[in-house]
């Protein structure tokens, strides 16, 4: 747009309103950044090119919620957002759109950087700064993940786009989700009580909500009929009027009286303490802003409304209540429904004040909410044993107790009516990114398949950057296909203004949402159209050694191990303390539970060193990300060499050996297809010459290949 040249905004028929739901992902939370990484470029170009009138209708940023790994792409979207969003260089293909996303998730976190830092260090262990023991606090270091933060906003500059961004709201809503470990009591009363004067039903809340209003960077106008009404502004966020102006952080993790924008890095975190893995968190809410929180239910607040019920010990209100929270995901890894209520527009139709249901046709569809979910396809179904062992076993109450926590969680996330609604290609207000690829051969790879980080929960992409940086690229090479072929309505939509010139997607007379030239977006193909992130460019044998799909060799692998059983050595060392292990019975029995009979071994750590590190490298050798199996031609090699991993030292038979051989291959018809070996299909390989049997009878080891 010309310097001086009045800005344009579409009339209310010809906006489109979208609002982002990004799940936890742990790891993978590369992948959402990815998206917003070309989202929030193809956002600024199409506003570029309504503002220049090569097209008549805009698309607004109003509302971005997340889950765990998705609050932090969300919170750290918003102030991305006031740095600017950096446009595609022709000449450098590679350059992040948002480069605090990228430093994050590709450049800073990850479990160790051989020196002691990472979430393999031990930063958290010993005594802290005034000499006092510290507690254990979690698995893994969790001061990295602060050190990150801190370094990471320490200087977050306004973007030179000082009149605003055409392309976001004034007040653009973020949600947080967190999970309290407290929990939130209130009270239902019923009208069979004597008229309400009886006794309600008490219950308690452990879903949190952080909600936060960033003003003085957008410009369109549109408001929140639903927040509106339930007087929900939000926890205040102001970006700078100043182009070069900082953004005020203060001190993040110490500060009393925290900013909104520390409030803003505080709640991420919280929302990212993945339980016992890293440390819980401390958070501080006023009882004005629980009391006022909008809730995502179809009534009339003035009417009624929940509220919190304090506890009989505090005689009256409070300015501030604490509690400890974790992973957000834990209570609410999809929060769909707080973007799609902040959209919903008020039914004019009705006497009384009520929500309308978001248009949802190709033809009427207004506005609209994106789901990004690296993990889509969520926990595998289990089904009870049939044969008598397994029913033993299960009818165990340890079998139990295993299985309730899992279980809460799961029916806690289970929300069938809005994660069908938004992959049902015929509603158009609800949409889904989510992995994909399709590999040399023509297999099309989705979900956990798709992403490098898809092992160990999620927690595989923080074992190398090439892991991250691969699905930090596919969620730009996803977000670029998407926009062109499934982000799109009927061209005869009232918002696209009656133009016959516009980009076309997939399907008979759908125009594009976001007008778009395929130049403006970076994208990362072969020759063949396959996706090719070229994470080692120049190194010879670039494409088997991890350039288009990453691995990790055996001695980083190793590496990786040792400092890992150096970090739990020391947190068990801690705990044993802690736990008032102080005698020398009790030391000398705790002693020799974690570390086994002397020369023989068989303790606790030997389990998690040995066990657990064979049971994480089958499986990097399931989804072919250890080079070393790179080196089998034949893929019963590969699955004979991830069963001898996964059996480790123990005796097998065959047939036991066999049981353990499960890997991924691929095919274009079978994208999903698995290769199991037979105890036949192991004896063979063993007259091969591929593997053989050490000199104690049944265990077993590769002869060539390791």
């Amino acid at each position: 747009m010309a310097s001086g040249q009045a800005r344009r905004e579409a009339a209310p028929e010809n906006t489109f309103v979208i609002g982002l739901a990004m799940a936890g992902a742990v790891s993978a939370g590369a992948y959402t950044a990815g998206v917003l990484d070309t989202l929030f470029r193809a956002l600024a170009e199409h506003e570029r090119r309504f503002q220049a009138g090569e097209v008549d209708h805009q698309v607004i940023l109003k509302v971005m919620s997340g889950a765990s790994a998705g609050s932090i792409c969300a919170a750290l979207g918003a102030a991305s957002l006031v740095q600017g969003v950096v446009p595609l260089d022709p000449d450098d293909r590679f350059r992040p759109g948002l480069p605090m996303l990228h430093e994050l998730w590709v450049e800073r976190i990850r479990l160790t950087d051989g020196a002691g830092h990472g979430l393999l260090g031990e930063g958290d262990l010993g005594a802290d700064e005034t000499g006092e023991s510290r507690p254990v606090t979690s698995i893994l270091d969790s001061t990295h993940i602060d050190e990150e933060a801190l370094a990471l906003v320490a200087d977050v500059l306004r973007g030179a786009e000082g009149e605003g961004l055409g392309f976001v709201a004034e007040d653009l809503e973020i949600f947080l989700t967190t999970t309290n470990l407290m929990g939130v009591t209130y009270e239902v009363r019923f009208g069979g009580d004597g008229g309400g004067y009886g006794h309600g039903h008490v219950m308690a809340s452990h879903g949190n909500v952080e909600h936060f209003r960033l003003s003085g960077l957008g410009r369109h106008p549109w408001r929140s009929e639903w927040l509106r009404r339930w007087a929900d502004s939000g926890i205040s966020l102001r970006a700078p009027d100043d182009p070069g102006a900082r953004l005020d952080f203060g001190d993040v993790f110490r500060d009393p009286m925290p900013s909104g924008w520390a409030r803003l890095v505080r709640s991420a975190v919280a929302s990212g303490a993945f339980p016992v893995g890293l440390s819980s968190r401390r958070l501080d809410v006023s009882y004005a802003e629980l009391e006022g929180r909008a809730w995502p239910i179809d009534t009339d607040p003035h009417e009624r409304r929940p509220r919190p019920i304090l506890p009989k010990t505090i005689p009256g209100p409070v300015a501030t209540i604490g509690y400890v929270a974790v992973d957000g995901g834990v209570a609410n890894n999809e929060p769909f429904e707080l973007a799609r209520y902040a959209l919903r527009d008020v039914d004019r139709t009705q006497e009384t004040w009520r929500l309308a249901p978001n248009a949802r046709s190709a033809r009427d569809a207004n506005r609209a909410v994106i789901m990004i979910d690296p993990f889509p396809e969520g926990p595998e179904m289990t089904l009870a044993s049939d044969d008598a062992p397994g029913k033993r076993r299960e009818s165990s109450v340890l079998f139990a107790i295993k299985r309730l926590l899992p279980s809460l969680i799961n029916q806690a996330r289970f929300k069938p009516t809005e994660l069908l609604n938004a992959t049902d290609s015929s509603i158009h207000s609800r949409f889904l990114i989510a992995p994909s690829r399709t590999t040399p051969d023509g297999a099309k790879l989705r979900g956990a398949m798709a992403i490098a980080s898809g092992f160990v929960g999620g927690f595989g992409g923080f074992f190398s950057r090439n892991f991250r940086e691969h699905d930090y690229r596919l969620g730009q090479h996803n977000c670029r296909s998407f926009l062109h072929k499934y982000f799109v309505l009927d061209s005869k939509n009232p918002v696209f203004a009656g133009r016959n010139d516009l980009n076309h997607g997939v399907g008979d007379g759908m125009a594009c949402i976001l007008q778009v030239g395929k130049d403006a977006l970076p994208d990362f193909v072969d020759e063949a159209g396959a996706f090719y992130p070229r994470l080692t460019p120049g190194e010879a044998g670039g494409a088997e050694r991890g350039d288009r799909w990453p691995g990790l060799s055996l001695a980083e692998f190793e590496t990786g191990k040792r400092i890992a059983a150096r970090r739990a050595e020391r947190v068990a060392t801690l705990l044993m303390r802690e736990v008032g292990l102080t005698t020398w019975v009790k030391r000398f029995v705790a002693t020799y539970l974690w570390r086994g009979l002397p020369f023989i071994g068989g303790g606790i750590r030997d389990t998690l060193s040995v066990d657990l590190g064979n049971r994480i490298k089958g499986e990097m050798v399931a989804r072919n990300q250890l080079l070393a199996s790179r080196y089998f031609d034949d893929p019963r090699d590969r699955a004979l060499y991830a069963a001898i991993v996964r059996n480790g030292n123990r005796r097998a038979t065959p047939a036991q050996l066999a049981t353990q051989s499960e890997i991924y291959v691929p095919t274009p018809d079978k994208p999903m297809a698995t290769l199991t070996l037979t105890e036949a299909d192991v004896e063979e390989r063993v007259r091969a010459g591929v593997v053989r049997l050490s000199r104690y009878k049944g265990r077993w080891r590769l002869s060539a290949g390791q």
